[in-house]
């Protein structure tokens, strides 16, 4: 008898352990998921930041999205990067989506706006063409798929 009060005893230990490290689990994923949201944030607001302490490059990039062959071929380099800096903040934000890491609610908003930035902005996918290569799959997958859309429709 003593025997199975013991076995009771430690069955209850054994699923108070169970809890307490399913309640640690899910709060390290919520801390995760709110750093990736940091991280993101930070990396949209980098180049934000550059083009509002330099109103040339804020120029550069309003002229560059819509029209990029009147840049000239210093704008250009300054453009292509500062969005090769964008794309690699949605890379990693679709990466961090896919592995659940990601505020879903975070991604479906970047996603829209770069969406919207790849249909109206001939500028930005011509940046892509030339700076694919550098993304892996699926990331890259993707957005040739986007930008394969809208060039499609065009």
């Amino acid at each position: 008898m003593v025997a199975s009060l013991a076995e009771i005893i430690a069955a209850i230990g054994v699923m108070i352990s169970v809890i307490y490290l399913a309640i640690q689990v899910n709060h390290s994923n919520t801390e995760a998921r709110l750093q990736t949201h940091n991280d993101t944030l930070t990396l949209m607001h980098a180049p934000i930041q550059q083009f509002l302490a330099l109103p040339e490059l804020a120029e550069i990039v309003r002229i560059g999205g819509a029209n990029p062959d009147s840049l000239t071929e210093a704008e250009w380099f300054k453009y292509s990067y500062y969005y090769m800096m964008q794309f690699n903040m949605y890379d990693y934000l679709y990466l961090a989506y896919l592995d659940g890491a990601a505020v879903p609610s975070l991604w479906i908003g970047t996603d829209a706006s770069w969406r919207n930035l790849l249909q109206t902005e001939p500028g930005i996918r011509r940046v892509w063409r030339e700076w694919r290569h550098g993304f892996a799959d699926p990331f890259q997958s993707y957005v040739d798929s986007l930008v394969g859309e809208i060039e499609n429709s065009e």
